[in-house]
């Protein structure tokens, strides 16, 4: 069910028609991506349930990789929508690093609407955590990317945005200046915590939020955070998954 601040912005673009953020012609739908660009976009199609990553179209219906068959992860599933690739690398790029938050909302829209898919039926997440950035990049940056995509969630599936449960302790080099995965993990150990006067009792059931995950190194560690207390159910969602 669309939220009502959807149907205030699909009103909205009826009235004032914005330029789509793939090809910039005007129009006018609830979020700033034409039809024709939006069904170009990468999506990804057929994905390895465990870890998110894209299975070869081979005509199976194979639901995990071998990786995962052989040495599932902690969580419960990671699902990226889209591949890390144009246009979409070039619009969070945009997003993250210019403060352009139109193509924050567009494309945390569009995965507000699968996960409203995943969970139809079934039961919710209890909340949305955002992977929390350091307060120091926080101060750089500006905003944490991770939690606009959560608010855009939580508007659409009305599914609470954990704020400031987990703290990020120490301030680790960005993932993108690492080029091996083996480095990406090791800089990600111990490096969330959760904060005990905030978090709320009997949670079991939560889903992460990342604008893209690539070797799983930072979602893990925090998922490990998360487990250590006393979640048990961990989904992970994000707007692509890359590979190295």
């Amino acid at each position: 069910m669309r939220s009502k601040y959807s149907k205030f912005k699909e009103l909205l673009r009826s009235a004032v028609p914005s330029p789509c953020i793939v090809c910039a012609r005007n129009c006018n739908e609830v979020i700033s991506i034409c039809k024709f660009c939006c069904n170009d976009l990468p999506w990804i199609k057929n994905a390895c349930y465990a870890c998110g990553l894209p299975l070869p179209d081979s005509g199976l219906h194979a639901n995990h990789c071998a990786k995962c068959l052989l040495h599932p992860p902690s969580i419960n599933f990671c699902q990226g929508i889209f591949h890390y690739e144009s246009p979409i690398s070039r619009l969070i790029t945009r997003f993250k690093f210019h403060d352009q938050f139109e193509i924050g909302f567009s494309l945390s829209f569009l995965l507000a609407g699968e996960i409203e898919k995943e969970y139809a039926g079934i039961s919710q997440p209890e909340f949305l955590i955002p992977v929390p950035l350091h307060r120091e990049r926080l101060r750089v940056r500006g905003f944490n990317q991770a939690f606009e995509i959560s608010k855009v969630i939580s508007q659409q599936t009305s599914i609470p945005i954990g704020l400031d449960f987990v703290k990020k302790v120490r301030n680790t080099s960005a993932q993108t200046e690492l080029d091996s995965a083996s480095k990406r993990r090791r800089s990600q150990k111990n490096v969330f915590c959760c904060d005990k006067n905030r978090w709320p009792e009997n949670v079991n059931h939560v889903a992460i939020i990342d604008d893209v995950v690539t070797t799983m190194a930072t979602v893990l560690s925090l998922a490990s955070s998360l487990e250590s207390h006393g979640v048990r159910h961990i989904d992970v969602w994000c707007l692509a998954r890359a590979t190295l």
